[in-house]
């Protein structure tokens, strides 16, 4: 299908005015953090798997670097943190560089395992600015002091070259000369250690880590001494028992040192330490809003020695931060009127932060039912990637094999299906007929209830398009065959697979299959478009086993989902990686279709997609650890047609306010209607026949689909507003166009040639 991307809909509807119930606080104005200890390490610096935040007992998602990098970078963006001293190894400390080049201060580090850098190349790195802060200087992690002759160099160095100096005090993980650091001895943390330094060096930049904990005495009184020296409050602020930790901070701050205490979080590889560090300073009642604000920024801000114009210009920045939430409801807003979408729930995954969830408009107009979180809504093919992933779940037991043909599973498989596999079935490649055609015997006379058998019947009668793996056409058939082959195998009705094997287990309480008797609580009423007016969706039948389609879920449930998915729950590493692998067709080209989910790329951004015709969608980007779920009750159905309905694309949207790098742009140059006529036409395409004309200096589309503007993006290619897909026509060698491709994010998707009975 190339008209409609499975991609992207994008169609302007006319303006309707919705309310919108938000059920979470939203964002407020927040003003900027400087975080002066955190770290750019793997994720496995701990060990694989990464152990859990001995604080909140969660264990890290990450099973990359880059995820791992992301989900941070994701924290800082939603805490406001605006600037960071990331110190780690020399190579992924310059992995956060480029990711995030005006947020990153990279730091020389050296701890349990890692080494300072040479002298000669340590000069370049700063003078290159790949490296603004030598430290963190983990020296009691080797059993060494500040004033072992080892390091002389070096604060010579970073004395004539005016980079400050990050030094690790106080302590370290219980029973830490036993095992990562034999060397280290608890007597090594004293800050008084420094001082020797400090009299050295009279003009080097120190700021102590962890603030000297648990040396108090000794902290004030160097602060005292050595009007250069800071501290920031890093890990004790969340690691610590509340009480301890404002215990120390208050006596710094009594002690008359407020305007030399840093922000910092030490975070290493748990991101939601960051907001727990945050949490720690913003519960301290004794600090006065002023003192706040110099721990979070201004003291840094001082120390660091940023310019005015830096400060105005990290102030902005916090400002930008702090409206992209509030961003997000506006394009909801806007997305929900431009579409006429009655009703919508909406959850945001980020890294490893709790969603945000919100609700707009009404569930069931009717009775002005307005949407909620919890609200259930029929999620149509995204049913697909359940249903993927209970077939990989018995492959995992031995109990099916993708390359196996179809009629081991289903005794009556007829003899033109005997080169079809499971793996066919699930990435729309087994020649079935299409989604617009099959199971045509039911559709011409379709039941109020179709038991297996008759659409098993049904599905023989449809005929093979072509050979199993030549070409992708996507169909609902095949994984209504797929669910057939899960019930041979396990010995359980599809449904009773599905509750007892997946929404049990993830504790997914309020999704359900298809049942016409079955009373739904809270359960949004479906609505789609017919001759401009708002209709009601009539489900043209309750099927005994669907596999594509016919399941019923909410936000929450969702969410588990997602983060089944993310920890990779249920499945083996092989079978994940099944799943989210392109199909290879026979001719050996690659389609950016898995099982079960769309695999498309943006640039340079790989993610994860799927929709269903009822309004629903789920967008994800792994490598940034971004979930986008959209659940609406605008869609399409059978008794409507094709209809005016065109809900989609609002997970896209948000992801592109999420990570601008991701968002979409379309073009609209300018042509002249003599121009665009070199395009005009009747063209014939695999999905149909479609009419380019001329109007207003623009190319407009006509088709089944309806009719049109298209935007040129330069080059013989068009595009809508907002949609992925594009139109690039070819010319021959004198200069006429005479061939089209439609071209989306995930392949070649029908190309098209002019249908000779007009010519322009």
């Amino acid at each position: 299908m190339a008209r409609l991307s499975w991609i992207t809909f994008v169609v302007g509807l006319s303006l309707l005015c919705l309310s919108a119930q938000a059920e979470q606080v939203k964002a407020e104005p927040r003003l900027p953090i400087i975080d002066m200890h955190l770290h750019a390490f793997g994720w496995d610096e701990y060990g694989n798997p990464p152990p859990p935040n001995e604080i909140t007992g969660k264990r890290p998602r990450a099973r990359s670097n880059d995820a791992a990098m992301a989900a941070t970078l994701v924290e800082m963006e939603r805490h406001g943190i605006v600037l960071a001293v990331a110190s780690g190894p020399l190579e992924h400390v310059a992995r956060w560089r480029d990711a995030a080049p005006e947020r990153i201060l990279g730091g020389a580090y050296t701890g349990s395992r890692d080494a300072l850098p040479e002298i000669a190349h340590l000069r370049r790195l700063v003078a290159s600015g790949e490296v603004r802060i030598l430290g963190e200087l983990g020296l009691q992690y080797q059993g060494l002091a500040a004033t072992d002759p080892s390091l002389r160099d070096y604060f010579a160095l970073a004395e004539e070259l005016d980079v400050p100096v990050a030094i690790h005090t106080g302590l370290g993980d219980s029973g830490m000369p036993y095992g990562c650091c034999p060397r280290f001895r608890t007597a090594l943390g004293r800050p008084s250690l420094m001082e020797d330094v400090l009299v050295r060096h009279p003009s080097l930049r120190v700021y102590l880590m962890h603030a000297g904990y648990p040396y108090l005495a000794e902290t004030k009184a160097l602060l005292y001494i050595y009007p250069q020296l800071y501290v920031d409050v890093a890990v004790i602020n969340w690691a610590l028992p509340r009480p301890e930790f404002h215990a120390y901070l208050r006596a710094l701050v009594d002690a008359g040192f407020s305007d030399r205490i840093m922000f910092g979080s030490d975070q290493m590889i748990w991101p939601e330490a960051i907001g727990m560090a945050i949490a720690g300073i913003e519960s301290a009642t004794f600090l006065s809003e002023e003192q706040k604000r110099a721990i979070f920024f201004g003291n840094a801000a001082r120390f660091l020695r940023l310019s005015a114009e830096r400060t105005e210009r990290l102030h902005h920045q916090a400002g930008d931060s702090s409206t992209s939430l509030r961003g997000i409801d506006d394009v909801v807003h806007t997305h929900m009127a431009d579409r006429r979408i009655p009703g919508a729930s909406v959850a945001i995954i980020n890294g490893e932060y709790e969603a945000r969830t919100s609700a707009y408009g009404t569930a069931v107009i009717q009775h002005d039912v307005p949407a909620k979180v919890d609200t259930v809504y029929e999620i149509a093919s995204l049913t697909k990637q359940f249903t993927a992933v209970a077939v990989l779940m018995l492959v995992d037991e031995g109990k099916l094999d993708l390359d196996h043909p179809i009629g081991h599973y289903i005794a009556s498989a007829p003899k033109k299906w005997h080169s079809i596999t499971l793996r066919h079935l699930l990435t729309h490649t087994a020649g079935l007929a299409s989604e617009d055609t099959e199971f045509a015997s039911l559709k011409n006379d379709w039941r109020r209830f179709s038991t297996r058998e008759l659409m098993l019947a049904s599905a023989v009668e449809d005929p093979i398009t072509n050979a199993p793996g030549e070409r992708f056409d996507y169909t609902s058939g095949g994984y209504f065959l797929a669910a057939l082959a899960i019930e041979k195998a396990s010995g359980m009705t599809y449904r009773d697979f599905m509750r007892q094997r997946i929404f049990e287990p993830l504790g997914m309480d309020r999704t359900l299959l298809q049942d016409e008797l079955k009373i739904i609580p809270d359960e949004a009423r479906g609505y789609s478009i017919k001759d401009g007016e708002l209709v009601n969706i009539w489900r043209d039948a309750v099927e005994e086993v669907a596999g594509g389609w016919g399941m019923f879920s909410n936000i929450p449930d969702l969410i588990r989902w997602d983060r089944a998915l993310r920890d990779r729950e249920l499945l083996s590493g092989e079978s994940y990686q099944a799943m989210f692998s392109p199909v290879e067709l026979s001719d050996g080209t690659r389609f950016r279709y898995g099982l079960g989910w769309w695999l498309p790329e943006r640039n340079g951004i790989p993610y994860q997609y799927h929709n269903g015709v009822t309004g629903t969608e789920v967008l994800r980007i792994p490598s940034l650890g971004l979930t986008v779920i959209v659940l609406t009750n605008l869609g399409r159905s059978l008794s409507v047609g094709s209809g005016e309905a065109n809900p989609w694309g609002l997970a896209d949207k948000i992801a592109g306010v999420l990570v601008p790098e991701f968002a979409l742009e379309t073009r609209d140059l300018p042509l002249s209607d003599h121009e665009l006529n070199a395009y005009a036409g009747r063209w014939k395409f695999g999905y149909g026949e479609a009419r380019f004309f001329a109007r207003d200096g623009h190319l407009w589309i006509e088709d089944a689909n309806g009719t049109d503007p298209m935007l040129y993006q330069g080059r013989d290619t068009f595009g809508f507003e907002g949609d992925a897909e594009r139109l690039v026509f070819s010319r021959s060698p004198n200069g006429r166009v005479t061939a089209a491709s439609w071209i989306n994010e995930t392949s070649q998707d029908d190309s098209g040639k002019r249908n000779d009975r007009e010519n322009h």
